[in-house]
């Protein structure tokens, strides 16, 4: 190669050395190895002798043949390559993405072939790090999505996350602050719950935006204690984050797998559960006009009363309380203090407002009422887990209760707790049907004459222990 040729490819090369891409010069059949820029050199290895009498593809390394094989039937049959992506080996065996492209070059009347790799990786990792993250995050919270909590949920359904604990939330009064106060506001309140939620739980906690207003999270080696605990500081923060009129307010339902025979997801399944019927408790909730719904058709049918409802619940949660129920057997006492007798909307107002004694037909039509209650609350799934208890809390401990003569610890807790504080109040509170009423210490003789007989004796003894007065 002349001398004057040499000089110019040599200062044809050294004005591309600022440049940041990867330049290559060789012969136009690609057998031989003319120049390189300082980039080349740097990102692939090469001291500039050791290229010597080397053709292309000895110097480049792809790491995909099917690539190589591809640019080399491009470069057959066409003299230029335009931005074709490929994976190249570099410099400590690092694989780096390039755009190559390769174009004919004349130098003193020579034809060379001109390699420019552009070096990607660094943009094309960024790019593929936030399509990453956008497939498996919520853009507003920028918690993980449910998609990635559906993953993880599985991955994590080991042996060594045992006992695994799941939350589900709902945040309350979402809906109605989007239609009065506007979306921005409604996002305020979801980006508030997000950071309660990231400052109460574990770094190894997977939180998750489940839904347009619901949160879930996934607890490895945390039991039914913990978790609890966990949801009660949740919605403590939450009582202290105000903001004008929003109260922030979440209905939280969680369960625990505690062996690995259980399926996680009934395990989810419970903890949803959970979580609508805390939620029909808030009436903030959209969920709780179903309540509100069924209490008003209660009310106007029967002589039952706001107030007769309200006494029944609380002394069903104190009694609960002295007790040590859960506060997921609280939230269900709750719910049945307040719909026990709903099966009574679909009894004659001749029977139900009738002031004299019942008649034998009368009384069969009474009694029922935890049937038809019983129906009604199986029908709604929102309801259906408390349907049990409304069709056994008229069950005596003895077995001559009704509708099913169940007896002794075959009658559900919450329906013997319930049984208790229903016949309290009744008795201490004037009916229709009877005359009279009985003064406080009466009615817990009354109790006590009828422990392990009509009420169960360990939760008539509770009973009698709290205050009520």
């Amino acid at each position: 190669m002349a001398k004057n040729t040499n000089e110019k490819i040599y200062n044809y090369i050294k004005l591309l050395n600022s440049l940041p891409v990867c330049i290559l010069l060789t012969t136009y059949d690609m057998h031989k190895f003319i120049n390189a820029n300082a980039a080349f050199f740097e990102l692939f290895g090469f001291l500039n002798n050791q290229l010597d009498d080397k053709n292309i593809y000895d110097i480049i390394t792809w790491y995909n043949q099917n690539d190589k094989k591809y640019i080399q039937d491009c470069l057959k049959n066409n003299s230029s390559i335009r931005n074709i992506e490929t994976k190249l080996i570099v410099k400590d065996s690092k694989v780096n993405t390039f755009l190559l492209s390769a174009d004919k070059a004349m130098i003193d009347n020579n034809e060379y072939m001109i390699f420019t790799l552009n070096d990607i990786t660094t943009v094309r990792k960024a790019a593929e790090n936030k399509i990453s993250y956008l497939n498996y995050h919520d853009k507003l919270t920028g918690l993980y999505n449910r998609a990635y909590f559906e993953e993880k949920l599985k991955s994590m359904d080991n042996e060594s996350n045992l006992p695994i604990s799941l939350i589900i939330g709902d945040v309350n009064g979402l809906k109605s602050i989007n239609d009065t106060l506007g979306h921005d506001k409604g996002d305020w309140l979801l980006v508030q719950v997000s950071e309660i939620l990231k400052s109460i739980c574990k770094s190894q906690d997977i939180i998750s935006r489940w839904g347009e207003d619901e949160f879930a999270i996934i607890l490895p080696n945390t039991d039914n204690t913990s978790v609890e605990s966990i949801c009660n500081k949740i919605s403590d923060k939450c009582q202290i984050c105000v903001d004008d009129l929003i109260q922030t307010s979440i209905s939280l339902g969680y369960a625990t797998k505690n062996d690995m025979r259980q399926d996680i997801q009934q395990v989810l399944k419970e903890a949803e559960s959970w979580m609508y019927s805390h939620k029909l408790l808030d009436n903030r909730s959209s969920r709780s006009s179903i309540i509100s719904s069924l209490e008003k058709t209660l009310f106007e049918k029967s002589h039952e009363t706001k107030e007769h409802a309200r006494r029944i619940r609380f002394v069903s949660l104190k009694l609960g309380k002295a007790l040590g129920l859960s506060k997921k057997e609280m939230d269900d006492l709750s719910l049945l203090s307040i719909l026990h007798d709903i099966g009574k909307i679909a009894i004659s107002d001749t029977i139900l407002d009738k002031p004299d004694k019942l008649t034998n037909d009368e009384w069969k039509q009474m009694r029922k009422h935890p049937e038809i209650g019983y129906r009604i609350a199986e029908s709604s799934h929102e309801l259906s887990h408390i349907s049990e208890y409304i069709l056994y809390h008229h069950e005596r401990w003895d077995g001559t209760g009704y509708p099913r003569g169940l007896k002794g610890d075959k009658i559900p807790k919450l329906s013997r707790i319930l049984s208790i504080a229903d016949a309290y109040d009744v008795m201490t509170h004037s009916r229709p049907y009877k005359e009279g009423i009985m003064s406080h210490e009466e009615a817990l003789d009354e109790i006590i004459c009828c422990s392990g007989k009509q009420f169960d004796p360990e939760i008539a003894d509770a009973f009698l222990k709290i205050p009520l007065r």
